[in-house]
């Protein structure tokens, strides 16, 4: 004996869009300072998508799109930057992400010109560049206005031998560490 009571009604439950996937693909770089690089996301699931990336940590704010390929274009200005995916969701639905990217921001190299001021006809002269940065270096240099062919070198100080014949004024003119530019 129970009492019998009435049921009805129904509930449809509706399956979203397949959980998406967020994949940044992974590497490690060393740019200049005012220098960018691409970094690349794969995307899949059902459009659109909402990700989430954070630099050495911090969350940036959620980029929107359809694509399934989307290019960050990450342009830090110092030390060293590790780019990470937090997360993803398309349709409501959250997803999975992975892989990271590391940036090195490179400081521009500095080269200092120094050494003997005179020397007999005939005879050769040492003179010294002194660098700071993290060789290996590439140092253009002229001679009385005329360009030298560049030198690549690791040693600093490096010694430059030159046998000028006549009164010659040496200038170096710029020095490049890995892409970056100095003076």
């Amino acid at each position: 004996g129970g009492c019998a009571g009435t049921v009805g009604g129904s509930y449809v439950i509706t399956v979203g869009a397949t959980a998406p996937t967020a994949t940044l693909t992974s590497g490690n770089a060393t740019i200049c300072n005012g220098q960018s690089i691409p970094l690349e996301v794969a995307l899949t699931g059902t459009t659109p998508f909402t990700f989430v990336y954070s630099i050495n940590g911090v969350d940036q704010p959620p980029v929107t799109t359809s694509d399934l390929f989307y290019t960050i274009n990450a342009a830090p200005t110092s030390g060293v930057n590790t780019y990470t995916l937090v997360s993803v969701s398309a349709s409501g639905c959250p997803g999975t992400v992975g892989g990271s990217y590391t940036i090195t921001v490179g400081a521009a190299p500095s080269a200092t010109l120094s050494g003997m001021t005179s020397v007999c006809q005939g005879q050769a002269a040492d003179l010294t560049v002194t660098f700071t940065g993290t060789g290996p270096y590439t140092f253009n240099y002229t001679a009385d206005g005329v360009a030298q062919t560049p030198v690549t070198t690791s040693a600093n100080p490096y010694t430059l031998s030159v046998s000028p014949a006549v009164n010659t004024t040496y200038l170096l003119t710029s020095v490049d560490v890995s892409g970056c530019v100095g003076t």
